[in-house]
């Protein structure tokens, strides 16, 4: 028993050994929606999820939002902070590595903003970043997901969150114009 104790202990320490991280983060200075100067201040909060080449090769970041915004709850690291100056990082810990070549890690990211901190975002953006562990286990900050898109120097901009309540709405609206129509 005591071997097999023992082994178990050497294997984690050498899976342990071989593991590294990756910082995502929203770069310094995010901006308040709708302002080209102002920081934003309130709450600023970061969802990464870590997925395969395939799946960061076919996600837009335009469906991000209505692909992921209802399952924040399932993203692989996330973080949450007052916005300020700083930003926010997400840490991705424990990733593997390979010894003879650059080991690519793909994550899709939403920063939401919650500017009254009532628990409710109110604006997000969306982001798709990669990012590698080299060689000797060192990972890799990416910075200015939420102010950069994809590195490109793209400015990103805020998008309000929809609201459920109003398309429920606008949906008992037109039931209510057919209704009416059909009794005329």
């Amino acid at each position: 028993m005591k071997k097999i104790l023992v082994a178990l202990a050497v294997a984690g320490l050498a899976f342990a050994s071989q593991a590294a991280s990756i910082k995502w983060s929203t770069g310094t200075k995010v901006l308040a929606p709708e302002s080209t100067s102002q920081a934003a201040a309130g709450t600023l909060s970061m969802y990464v999820w870590l997925v395969d080449a395939n799946t960061y090769n076919n996600t837009s970041v335009d469906s991000l939002w209505a692909s992921y915004g209802n399952k924040l709850n399932t993203a692989t690291a996330s973080t949450t902070g007052g916005a300020g100056k700083a930003g926010v990082t997400v840490t991705t810990d424990g990733l593997s590595y390979s010894t003879t070549a650059a080991t690519y890690y793909y994550a899709l990211a939403l920063i939401t903003y919650d500017g009254d901190q009532n628990g409710t975002a109110e604006y997000y953006i969306a982001n798709i970043a990669s990012s590698y562990v080299n060689t000797a286990g060192t990972g890799n900050n990416i910075s200015s997901l939420a102010t950069k898109l994809g590195g490109s120097g793209e400015a990103v901009s805020w998008t309000a969150v929809p609201e459920p309540t109003s398309g429920l709405l606008v949906l008992l609206g037109m039931a209510g114009l057919a209704l009416k129509r059909r009794r005329m």
